[in-house]
């Protein structure tokens, strides 16, 4: 019983850690983010994918598994749009709802977290798309 009573302070400390990382997380991409599509070609695709792998490893450390699949799902897109100027567009716009859609679940722990499985399977189409 013990046991049990002890993990709940823990896990609290770990969900307020991935807040705050998510948050921190989830600013540095919308600043990379800050001009759009419109300037697809001079974005920092590897800084991009980092901040997702990051956040992805962040969300799986308090078992946050959806979010993980879809900061996963979406970072594969961002290193496959890195060498695939077509996909560059469509990438930037998938990145910028994923944003959103996570920024409202990590900012409050009482919002629960949104159905991510429209924009994972987006991600997918993307990462199967022939260019």
């Amino acid at each position: 019983m013990q046991a049990e009573s002890a993990e709940e302070p823990l896990s609290a400390l770990l969900r307020a850690a991935f807040r705050e990382e998510c948050g921190n997380h989830l600013q540095a991409l919308h600043g990379r983010l800050r001009c759009g599509a419109e300037c697809a070609a001079d974005l920092p695709w590897d800084s991009l994918h980092q901040e997702l792998d990051s956040l992805a490893n962040a969300a799986r450390a308090v078992n946050e598994a959806d979010a993980e699949a879809l900061c996963r799902s979406v970072a594969t897109c961002v290193r496959r749009a890195r060498d695939l100027p077509a996909l560059r567009s469509a990438t930037v716009d998938l990145v910028e709802r994923a944003v959103v859609a996570l920024r409202a679940h990590c900012q409050s722990p009482s919002t629960p977290p949104a159905d991510y499985r429209p924009l994972i399977e987006e991600a997918e189409r993307l990462r199967q798309r022939d260019v």
